[in-house]
């Protein structure tokens, strides 16, 4: 079981089109933008939110005579998880940054403040 939630972890890099976007520099549009928020929370749906659950299967599986695997395992899985925790946050802080971008960017269109009644189109 715990094998399978992993597996289904790495089925979250289906966002492979954003490598697309960028190479085709197009880093300002929606569609980079939306597939950001998108590969950010299928990433922590498929990777971060099922962390507990697989710890807790994890030490369910274990009995006495399974216990010279757990020097082995548990630090793989442990470090897997570190390493997801460190992408998950450079993902969150990249995304911040892209948020506030675009927030400074409506706001302040060719040195005019934009008030929330104007329809305003960002192009680059």
């Amino acid at each position: 079981m715990i094998t399978i939630v992993y597996l289904v972890a790495v089925f979250n890099n289906v966002y492979f089109c954003r490598i697309f976007l960028h190479d085709a520099n197009m880093t300002s549009g929606n569609a980079y933008f939306y597939n950001g928020v998108c590969m950010l929370a299928t990433f922590c749906a498929s990777r971060i939110l099922p962390m507990p659950y697989c710890y807790y299967l994890f030490w369910k599986s274990l009995h006495p005579d399974s216990y010279w695997h757990l020097p082995v395992i548990f630090p793989l899985i442990t470090t897997l998880d570190v390493m997801n925790l460190f992408w998950f946050h450079k993902m969150i802080v990249g995304s911040l940054k892209i948020i506030r971008r675009r927030q400074s960017r409506a706001t302040h269109l060719n040195g005019k403040t934009v008030t929330e009644n104007d329809q305003v189109t960002l192009t680059q």
